[in-house]
C-alpha cells in the first residue's frame, strides 16, 4: 500500500502527456492473464486506494490519473467529471470531504425555506389557544413595565418572523445532513452561515435588500434611519439591522437554543446567581454622581434598542408566567419562552410564592450578510451618536415630533412630547431620573431655533446636529474616563439582566485562570454556582472583575467598552470631528464644541440652577468645586458661528 501511495504521487507530479499511454500496455500484457476473481480483487483494491487517496490529498486531477492507469476497471459512470460533479444544476460544484456539508442546489435551498415558512405558519393555531386562554400580560404589572422598555415595531415583528424561518430552515438543513455526516453543532453552524439565502424566497429580506438604489456622497445631514452611512454598504449601521457580534455565537444546538438549555448540561438559574454573587445593600458611590448612571443609559438608548418577542402570527404580547408567578402549562407556552427560574426558598420571593419570573426572547433578525445559520438580534436603535432617542429613527416617528414650523418640534419648550400611547410608548417610565437627559437634548435644540431664526424650517431640523455633535463631542471624551460600575449591588430587577446566554453570548472564560482578574471570595462563589468556569455568562464574569489601572470596570468590560466606541466612532461618517465631508465643521466651530460640557448643558437647561461642579460625573469636592453657571470655567458655545447672512450655515470641511 505504502508502494502505491508513493506511485501514486509520483504519477500526481507528472508533465509528460504520454506517460498515461503506458497503461494499455500494462492492461495487455498483465492484466489480461489473470484469473477472473484475482481481477475483481485487484479492481476493487485499485478504486478503493484511488478514491482514499484523493480524499486524503483531495486532486480532481490526481483521480483523473488513478483512474485512466486502472483502465481496466469497470465504473458506473462514464467520466471523472459525471462522478465529481453528478449533480447537473451546479455548474462548478467541487467535491467535499465527509466533515462538510453537501454544496446545496437553490431547489434545495428553497424547499428548506418552504418547510420552515409552512412550520411557522402552523403556529397560529397554537398562539391562538394561548391567547384565547387569557394567558397575556396585564397592565400594571411588572411584566408591562419591562414590555414598554423594550416594545417593537410593526417593521421588528415581521423581521423577527422572517429571522424565525431562517433558522427554522437552518435547523431543517442541519437535521438532514449534519446528524448524518457526524458535524457536530457548533461546525455545522459555522458551515451553515457560508450559505447565501439570496437564492432562496428570503433574500429579498435580508438587511441588504433594503439598501437604497443609490447612495450619494455629497449628503450633508444622516438620514433618519441612518441608511447611506456608509457608501459601499448603505445598510450598515441602519436602524433595524441586527448587532454585530464579537465571537460567533454560541447555542447548545448551534443555532437558536439559549445554553444550558440541555438538561445533560443546564446552567444556574439567573435569580439564583443574582441572589449567590450579590449582596442587597445600599452602597453608595464615594466619587460618582447619578448623573454618570444617567447619561450612561442615556447614551446606551441612542445606540441600542433590544425589543422583546411578540407573537408570530397575531403580534399579541407574550407572558411566561401566571398572575399568580407560576409557570403556565407547557400547552400555553410561547415558544419564545425563556422564564426565569426563582428557587422556592427564594430569600424575597418565597413569601409570595412566586417561582417563575417573565422572560420573553428578543426580537430576532436575518444575518447581515444574509447567510443561513445561527439566529442573530435585532438593534431597533440606530447604532451611532445621532440622539435618534430624541429624534426618532424612521420618518413615520419624526413626523409625529415635528411641527413643520420654523424647524420646531410640537413642543416649543424644553419638555419632552406627551405620547399618544403612554400604557406602551413611555420610555423614562423605568428611569424617571434619565427624562432629565431627555429633556435637556430637547432644549438644546430649542435653543438652536431661537438662535437662528432666518434659517428654513428643513434646514433648522437638519442642522440639530450641531447639538448631538455636542453631546457626542463629551460622550466620547469624558463619559469612557468615568465609567462606573457597582458589582456589589443588585435589585430584583437586575436579574433579567444577568443571563445574556439566550442571545448566543459566549461564555466569560474558556480555559482561562480567574485568580489574576477576581477576588478569592468572588472566584469561591463562582464555583459553588458554575460546575466549570467554561460555564460562566459573559455578563457575570465582567461585573465579577476587580477593577485595575484606575478604572472602575474590570479588564474585560473596558476591552469591550474600547471597541465598541472605537468602532461607533470610527464607523460613522458623520461624526462631529470627521473630516473632508459635506457636513463637516469649520475649526473654529470644532473648537467651540469641544468647549462644551455637560455642566453647560445642565445650567443652560434646568430651571433654578446656578450653580455647578465643572465634571458633573463626579461629586463636589475640594478639586471639583461647585461653579457659578457664568463662571468661564464653564463655557458657552457661540451660536454666531453657525450664523450666515443669507440664511445658511456656514459649514465648511475642518482641517484638523
Amino acid at each position: 500500500m505504502y508502494i502505491a501511495v508513493r506511485n501514486f504521487n509520483h504519477v500526481k507530479h507528472v508533465k509528460n502527456p504520454h506517460f498515461l499511454g503506458i497503461t494499455s500496455s500494462v492492461k495487455s500484457q498483465y492484466f489480461d492473464q489473470l484469473h477472473g476473481g484475482v481481477k475483481m480483487a485487484c479492481s476493487m483494491l485499485v478504486v478503493l486506494v484511488a478514491v482514499g487517496i484523493v480524499f486524503q490529498f483531495g486532486s480532481q486531477t490526481a483521480m483523473t490519473a488513478v483512474l485512466e492507469a486502472s483502465a481496466f476497471v469497470k465504473l458506473p459512470f462514464q467520466t471523472i467529471n459525471a462522478y465529481v460533479n453528478p449533480s447537473n444544476d451546479v455548474s462548478a460544484r467541487q467535491r467535499r470531504s465527509p466533515n462538510h456539508l453537501p454544496l446545496l442546489t437553490s431547489l434545495e435551498l428553497e424547499n428548506s425555506v418552504s418547510i420552515a415558512e409552512s412550520f411557522v405558519a402552523k403556529m397560529y393555531t397554537h398562539e391562538v389557544n394561548i391567547a384565547d386562554s387569557g394567558v397575556k400580560i396585564l397592565p400594571g404589572t411588572p411584566a408591562q413595565g419591562q414590555l414598554i422598555d423594550s416594545q417593537p415595531s410593526l417593521v421588528a415583528l415581521q423581521m423577527n418572523r422572517d429571522a424565525m424561518v431562517a433558522v427554522k430552515a437552518s435547523k431543517y438543513i442541519a437535521s438532514k445532513h449534519c446528524l448524518r455526516l457526524r458535524i457536530n453543532d457548533e461546525e455545522c453552524a459555522r458551515q451553515l452561515s457560508e450559505i447565501k439565502l439570496s437564492p432562496t424566497s428570503l433574500g429579498k429580506k435580508c438587511p441588504s435588500g433594503s439598501n437604497p438604489a443609490f447612495c450619494s456622497g455629497d449628503l450633508r445631514f444622516r438620514s433618519q434611519d441612518n441608511a447611506c452611512n456608509h457608501r459601499s454598504h448603505p445598510a450598515w449601521g441602519m436602524a433595524n439591522t441586527p448587532y454585530r457580534r464579537l465571537l460567533f455565537p454560541q447555542y447548545d444546538d448551534g443555532l437558536s437554543t439559549p445554553r444550558g438549555s440541555s438538561r445533560s448540561h443546564p446552567l444556574p438559574s439567573p435569580r439564583v446567581i443574582s441572589v449567590g454573587l450579590t449582596l442587597d445593600e445600599d452602597r453608595p458611590d464615594r466619587h460618582s454622581t447619578l448623573a454618570l448612571m444617567q447619561w450612561g443609559q442615556f447614551v446606551y438608548n441612542d445606540v441600542a434598542h433590544t425589543v422583546t418577542s411578540h407573537m408570530f402570527n397575531t403580534g399579541s404580547t407574550i407572558n411566561c408566567c401566571t398572575p399568580e408567578g407560576l409557570p403556565v402549562s407547557p400547552r400555553h407556552s410561547h415558544s419564545a419562552c425563556f422564564p426565569i427560574e426563582v428557587p422556592r426558598k427564594d430569600p424575597f420571593y418565597a413569601k409570595f410564592g412566586r417561582t417563575c419570573m417573565n422572560y420573553v426572547r428578543s426580537v430576532a433578525a436575518i444575518r447581515q450578510d444574509c447567510t443561513f445559520g445561527p439566529v442573530e438580534q435585532l438593534n431597533q436603535a440606530t447604532p451611532v451618536l445621532d440622539a435618534s432617542m430624541i429624534y426618532g429613527t424612521s420618518d413615520e416617528v419624526t413626523a409625529t415630533l415635528r411641527s413643520f414650523t420654523a424647524g420646531k418640534l410640537l413642543n416649543n419648550a424644553n419638555f419632552l412630547p406627551q405620547s399618544s400611547t403612554p400604557e406602551t410608548d413611555c420610555q423614562v417610565r423605568d428611569s424617571p431620573a434619565g427624562s432629565v437627559c431627555y429633556a435637556s437634548g430637547m432644549s438644546d435644540f430649542y435653543r438652536l431655533n431661537q438662535a437662528t431664526p432666518v434659517l428654513d424650517a428643513s434646514m433648522i431640523y437638519g442642522t440639530s446636529d450641531e447639538v448631538t455633535a455636542t453631546l457626542r463631542s463629551f460622550t466620547a471624551g469624558k463619559l469612557l474616563n468615568n465609567a462606573n460600575f457597582l458589582p456589589q449591588s443588585s435589585t430584583p430587577e437586575t436579574d433579567c439582566q444577568v443571563r445574556d446566554s439566550p442571545a448566543g453570548s459566549v461564555c466569560y472564560a474558556s480555559g482561562m485562570s480567574l485568580k489574576d482578574t477576581m477576588a478569592k471570595s468572588t472566584i469561591a462563589k463562582l464555583k459553588s454556582l458554575y460546575k466549570k468556569v467554561d460555564d460562566i455568562d459573559l455578563i457575570v464574569g465582567g461585573i465579577a472583575e476587580v477593577a485595575q489601572d484606575g478604572a472602575i470596570v474590570g479588564p474585560t468590560f473596558r476591552c469591550i467598552l474600547a471597541e465598541q466606541f472605537i468602532r461607533t466612532r470610527a464607523g460613522d461618517r458623520f461624526f462631529y470631528d470627521n473630516p473632508g465631508q459635506p457636513s463637516s465643521f469649520t475649526k473654529p466651530q470644532l473648537d467651540e464644541i469641544r468647549k462644551v460640557s455637560l455642566a453647560r448643558v445642565m445650567c443652560d437647561n434646568s430651571d433654578h440652577i446656578s450653580t455647578m461642579q465643572k465634571y458633573v460625573f463626579l461629586k463636589p469636592s475640594t478639586e471639583n468645586k461647585l461653579l457659578h453657571c457664568t463662571s468661564a470655567q464653564i463655557p458657552s458655545i457661540n451660536l454666531d458661528l453657525w450664523r450666515e447672512e443669507a440664511g445658511y450655515l456656514t459649514v465648511k470641511p475642518a482641517r484638523s
